[in-house]
């Protein structure tokens, strides 16, 4: 499958590029919010704890970012492609969007770091939707292109 003209492997070098590009700078910034912008105060109980971040969520979620990441390179960057490669953004697409939803709304009190982690979450999803929407057109374009050259 050509992805409007370019070779798989650099379809699978510029994915890989995207993808780790924003999980490292999302882990940059989750970082600079933990340890510079809003650290960890253990005075802070009760009601007024919330908004701030909480004990370990640098490491908490720099491991979520991790995981996540290597579930998408595990879906999208296998050996082989095949026609339909759209089908697989289609499955990650739901999947992505649940969670972040699911962690938007278990973050209603909880500090920056799971704010940024949600909209990391955000950047994901609009990346693969793109990704959807450029893979279904290329497909089509391949198909017309096929279709035409049988007719010949």
């Amino acid at each position: 499958m050509l992805f409007f003209g370019i070779k798989n492997i650099w379809f699978k070098l510029i994915v890989l590029t995207i993808f780790s590009a924003l999980s490292a700078a999302f882990v940059f910034l989750i970082y600079r919010n933990y340890f510079i912008t809003d650290p960890f105060n253990p005075a802070l109980t009760g009601t007024d704890s919330y908004g701030h971040n909480g004990e370990g969520d640098f490491q908490q979620y720099a491991l979520m970012i991790s995981i996540e990441f290597l579930v998408i390179m595990a879906v999208l960057l296998p050996y082989s492609f095949s026609r339909f490669y759209w089908i697989r953004l289609l499955i990650l697409q739901p999947l992505f969007v649940g969670w972040m939803f699911l962690m938007a709304i278990a973050g209603m009190h909880s500090g920056g770091v799971h704010g940024l982690h949600t909209l990391y979450l955000l950047g994901i999803n609009a990346i693969i939707f793109i990704l959807l929407i450029f893979t279904i057109a290329a497909e089509v374009i391949n198909g017309r292109k096929n279709q035409l050259i049988q007719n010949v």
